[in-house]
């Protein structure tokens, strides 16, 4: 299943397992994999050669193919930018964890680990709405206050 989930190639997958069980290596992986050798979303960048049949050759090269065969193979599909990979997890510590591992996957291409969208739920939507929130007529420095950060602002 862990193998299943790194190869895919269309659409979002959700991993849910226990502790220790291999989550963030998974997930790093298909990042990584993602930004080296194609797409996880159908878009724009995707071959329009690239049909059912291409994906059936590439679910059969995943179990039959050594790794530097699969790469080769992979390689004729469409690799996106890596800032069009999302990645969001629930903590800090995951979310730094999946940062750093990426990074060390990518090696001397630290560049794509930068431009990659990891983080958590809220990090990612602070990022976006500093990015675009002008939009909505926020202005960049703004700031988030839970209830009790209200109370204090307020005394």
């Amino acid at each position: 299943m862990q193998r299943r989930a790194v190869f895919r190639v269309k659409g979002a997958v959700l991993i849910i397992a226990g502790a220790g069980s291999g989550k963030t290596t998974v997930l790093v992986s298909r990042l990584t994999h993602i930004v080296r050798y194609g797409n996880a979303v159908r878009c724009d960048s995707v071959p329009e050669n690239v049909g059912e049949k291409e994906l059936g050759e590439m679910e059969t090269a995943l179990t039959t193919l050594s790794k530097e065969a699969l790469g080769s193979f992979l390689e004729r599909f469409a690799v996106p930018p890596a800032w069009s990979v999302l990645a969001v997890t629930f903590t800090n510590k995951a979310a730094n964890e999946i940062k750093e591992r990426v990074r060390s996957a990518f090696g001397d291409d630290s560049e794509a680990a930068d431009e990659m969208w990891t983080g958590t739920f809220h990090s990612v939507c602070m990022r976006i709405l500093r990015s675009k929130g002008d939009l909505l007529g926020y202005e960049r420095g703004f700031g988030i206050a839970d209830t009790d950060d209200q109370k204090k602002l307020i005394t």
